[in-house]
């Protein structure tokens, strides 16, 4: 890491160094709920070429595509889809076997949407060129996992959502939501949890 050669004195860690653009690169979407939706205009605003996937959301602003559209065309391909039985191990032998050669992929959904064994084999022969994510399959990993030392993963221990407002609004949004629907009022939609939703 850049930070870990600069706090040791090595300055000149720099030399040789090439850093990738995220403009002009097209980022692919898999789930277009909240997270993936807030993705996108992240992605807009470094004029990255974004389109998604999803069964359920469509967005007029934005290109859909199939999955496996989505997955030979991507560049960045950012994981947001829900976990279902239907989305486990949604990204797995095929899926990674016809990617571009240096994918970047990012996981902010769930662990077992990934075949980690797939990934492991991806990362090895440059399919993938890094996998960032914050979640993983089992949690906590063993200690051992062979994936979790790979020197293209970068992983962080489920923490996204553990900030002093999200943690607030984790409990206080699905507590309005049940303070509305006692009252006879429609709760905030994005409280409301359908088990049958497709990703």
């Amino acid at each position: 890491m850049l930070d870990d050669a600069v706090k040791r004195g090595m300055w000149d860690v720099r030399n040789g160094y090439e850093g990738r653009e995220l403009r002009g690169k097209r980022l692919g979407i898999i789930g277009l709920g909240a997270i993936g939706r807030r993705i996108a205009e992240f992605a807009k605003l470094l004029e990255m070429d974004v389109c998604y996937w999803s069964r359920s959301s469509r967005d007029p602003n934005l290109t859909w595509v199939s999955l496996d559209d989505l997955i030979t065309s991507s560049d960045v391909i950012q994981i947001c889809v829900a976990s279902t039985p239907g989305t486990r191990g949604l990204i797995g032998v095929d899926q990674f076997a016809r990617m571009r050669p240096g994918t970047l992929v990012v996981n902010t959904a769930r662990g077992q949407i990934v075949d980690h064994g797939a990934l492991h084999r991806a990362l090895d022969s440059g399919i993938v060129a890094g996998y960032g994510t914050d979640v993983w399959e089992p949690e906590p990993p063993a200690a051992d996992d062979d994936l979790l030392h790979h020197e293209r993963v970068v992983v962080t221990p489920h923490v996204a959502g553990l900030t002093d407002v999200t943690y607030r609004e984790i409990c206080a949004r699905p507590a309005a939501a049940a303070i509305a629907i006692l009252a006879g009022e429609k709760p905030d939609p994005s409280c409301v949890y359908e088990s049958e939703a497709s990703p």
